[in-house]
């Protein structure tokens, strides 16, 4: 158990230089978990050195990722985990004192206005029309040019709050209003690129022993909800000669899209040459996703 004479004493060794010294302490400080942070925000604002100041700081930033580990493990054991429950944990890890009702608010408002215009008698392309309608123009969601390379447009709060993500978040966002109405929207991975399709679901009544199939009826372009039909995918995998597999066009589930998630977060962060956070973003996946090849 904890003390304070301890914390004092492991504090006083914070500006140790013998590097063994400093991880030791470290690792102690970091195992007391959450409740340490007041203390380290304490002994920070009495700290007058710089360095010293730098280092309590990793130490918060690690504790609260540890702390998002270990509430991902958690998340991803489950059986029927939401995919918005991992985006707002992830969200934590830059934002620990994040307002999660404001988010689950916002969405909720999304979701209540797309209720309001849509009815049994739509067809699928002019439900998807009000949907666009409402997500990209009541609510101006957008993505900026190159937002795939910006980390900011990954993290929930932000996304709600600036109205800008990527084809990531916009794409999450999407699938999840779809879910509250209903509607059977999902993502899928075709390459590099996120994109939406609304699938239907077709059975074969004289094989009832036949599993139900599922064939897209037209796709979605997550940062602008451009409608695209098969042939203008097809045309646009045979222009770029992208690589695709049998489950390219499968709906993602929500395990593999937080791992997608996750890599391109890290890889934003790498093209900004913030190695430290792309070093935590990966740690988090290797924590969550040890069996992933």
């Amino acid at each position: 158990m904890k003390t304070k004479a301890e914390i004092k004493a492991l504090f006083s060794l914070l500006d140790d230089p013998d590097e063994l010294v400093f991880s030791s302490v470290s690792e102690r400080i970091l195992s007391f978990g959450k409740s340490i942070i007041p203390s380290l925000e304490e002994y920070w604002e009495n700290a007058h050195d710089e360095t010293i100041q730098n280092k309590i700081e990793d130490l918060i930033q690690k504790v609260h990722l540890n702390e998002v580990k270990d509430k991902l493990s958690l998340w991803e054991e489950k059986e029927n985990a939401s995919l918005i429950d991992s985006i707002i944990l992830l969200s934590k890890y830059m934002y620990p004192n994040l307002d999660e009702s404001e988010i689950h608010k916002t969405i909720k408002s999304i979701h209540s206005s797309c209720w309001l215009e849509l009815n049994e008698y739509l067809t699928p392309l002019e439900e998807i029309h009000i949907i666009n309608s409402i997500f990209y123009n009541m609510y101006k969601l957008s993505a900026e040019r190159n937002a795939i390379k910006n980390p900011t447009a990954y993290y929930i709060n932000e996304v709600l709050q600036r109205r800008s993500g990527n084809q990531y978040s916009l794409a999450m966002l999407y699938q999840l209003i779809a879910k509250m109405l209903d509607i059977p929207i999902f993502a899928m991975k075709v390459s590099n690129f996120i994109v939406l399709g609304y699938f239907d679901t077709i059975f074969d009544f004289s094989n009832l022993e036949k599993l139900p199939e599922h064939k897209t009826q037209f796709f979605i372009e997550p940062t602008e909800g451009t409608i695209l039909s098969q042939q203008d995918v097809a045309s646009f995998i045979k222009k770029y000669d992208i690589d695709i597999t049998e489950e390219s066009f499968k709906p993602i589930k929500n395990r593999d899209f937080l791992y997608y998630y996750l890599q391109s977060l890290r890889n934003a962060y790498e093209t900004e040459q913030n190695e430290d956070k792309a070093q935590d973003i990966q740690r988090l996946m290797d924590h969550i996703f040890p069996d992933w090849v």
